[in-house]
């Protein structure tokens, strides 16, 4: 709360029992708290929303790094990866819940694929959209030519933490600068093992990139104040 509404308050406790607040004082107030009260809720929601869309970021591209290693890069085999990393249980389906995770996951892994490939947005799009096993097989050569001497961890932190990534020469801006696939029913399908493997070590890289990209952050304050 900010000294000018400490101040206000202050002046009208300080007035005597029987003085009364005018009209003008007490909407003064209550409208400097409000205001207050709704630049702290902003600053919070703002707050939430970065670490949101860095988590999102993280998980996209660690997804799509184990889809390449797995070595089974068809599309469904990527899109497997995403449905069963926003569900761990038995059961055969996505929940209506779960089906919109899996549904934001999806588009940021096709902007994944719009930042790091040249490929068109529409494209891109379509690949997702239609499911074309020889585009995605395609698109993860291309990826893994891109990173392949790249620190991974170091890549993945990297890319959470900015909002945009200048790999091509031209950033990809396409209705309000996102990637928008149509919204259809993810599909829960049996993993083979080196998707399993792969779904291991996807989950594993958004824990630690996330973790690692908090202490490099804490590292660099810390050295600013000299602690």
């Amino acid at each position: 709360m900010s000294k000018d509404i400490f101040a206000a308050m202050a002046s009208l406790a300080a007035k005597e029992p029987e003085a009364q607040v005018s009209p003008e004082e007490s909407e003064l107030l209550l409208s400097s708290v409000q205001s207050q009260y709704d630049g702290d809720l902003e600053m919070q929601l703002s707050s939430v929303s970065k670490v949101a869309d860095i988590t999102l970021r993280t998980q996209a591209l660690s997804i799509v790094i184990e889809w390449i290693k797995s070595g089974e890069t068809d599309y469904e085999a990527l899109e497997t990866l995403v449905a069963n990393f926003v569900n761990d249980d038995d059961e055969p389906s996505l929940s209506e819940e779960e089906q919109e995770e899996a549904d934001e996951l999806l588009q940021a892994v096709a902007q994944v694929v719009a930042d790091f490939t040249d490929l068109s947005v529409a494209k891109v799009e379509r690949i997702f959209e239609e499911g074309d096993d020889d585009q995605a097989i395609e698109v993860a050569d291309l990826i893994e030519r891109k990173i392949e001497d790249r620190n991974i961890y170091e890549l993945i932190a990297d890319y959470a933490a900015k909002q945009e990534l200048l790999l091509s020469a031209v950033k990809k801006v396409v209705r309000n600068g996102k990637i928008v696939t149509i919204k259809k029913r993810t599909k829960k399908r049996r993993m083979t093992p080196a998707q399993k493997a792969a779904l291991k070590k996807a989950r594993k890289k958004a824990n630690n990139s996330a973790a690692r990209a908090k202490r490099k952050k804490s590292n660099r304050l810390r050295k600013s104040k000299g602690i």
